[in-house]
């Protein structure tokens, strides 16, 4: 007979996966659509959703707020949605953070690389928008864009091929680079080194070129499938 997983969520401990998920569940059922988590429900919550296979892609620039959406005519009524920091939501089921097997430590190696310039990617969003005088207009669908509602792509080099440009000059393997689980403002791998992490920064900062597209635009240039993964080209 195999030996449960223990499961923490939070500050919480729990003898199995069931008895995890029944708290998540009850969590989901004491609350209504439109209801926004807090406190210890929403890192409970947060820390489930670092188990979802496309936890990287659900969350995107970050998470703003864990909020209860309708699930339409659904039987299961309502479910959890994530409220990222460009005011777009992605929904996901606590159902699949658990069914699925943990995120595979290349997942989290990828997640630390977006996590570090994740702030510098924001701050030149913003000054964009100030130096245009808020308003940008969508170079695929010409339409105005509006601040929290955009997404920030990477041209030519794509974010894929800068971290891959970056291993290659470091000389590393990114299956050797050690990450770590950070419960700041966001639940997210980070690099452990702190150094190697300012050298990404840098790297990525001087060769990354950006430009702001609307959801719409960011959908038809790239397809429908990739609509969550923000700055990911």
């Amino acid at each position: 007979m195999g030996i449960s997983e223990q499961v923490k969520l939070g500050s919480l401990w729990f003898t199995s996966k069931s008895k995890a998920v029944a708290y998540i569940r009850e969590i989901k059922d004491d609350h209504l659509p439109g209801d926004f988590l807090s406190g210890q429900a929403e890192i409970a919550v947060l820390d489930a959703l670092q188990r979802h296979p496309s936890c990287s892609e659900k969350v995107g620039l970050g998470v703003r707020r864990i909020g209860l959406y309708s699930n339409g005519s659904t039987r299961s009524g309502h479910g959890f949605g994530v409220e990222r920091v460009d005011g777009s939501v992605a929904r996901f089921s606590y159902k699949v953070c658990f069914e699925a097997q943990r995120r595979s430590h290349p997942d989290r190696v990828s997640e630390a690389f977006r996590q570090a310039v994740r702030p510098y990617i924001l701050r030149w969003r913003d000054n964009t928008f100030n130096k245009h005088g808020g308003q940008i207009i969508c170079p695929v669908t010409h339409s105005t864009i509006k601040q929290f509602k955009c997404h920030v792509d990477h041209l030519s080099p794509t974010f894929t091929d800068l971290v891959a440009e970056f291993l290659h000059l470091e000389n590393v393997d990114a299956d050797c680079i050690s990450v770590e689980i950070s419960h700041g403002e966001q639940v997210e791998a980070v690099f452990s080194d702190n150094d190697f992490r300012q050298r990404w920064i840098g790297f990525h900062n001087k060769n990354a070129k950006l430009r702001i597209v609307s959801i719409e635009g960011h959908r038809m240039h790239h397809g429908h499938n990739s609509i969550n993964k923000i700055y990911e080209t």
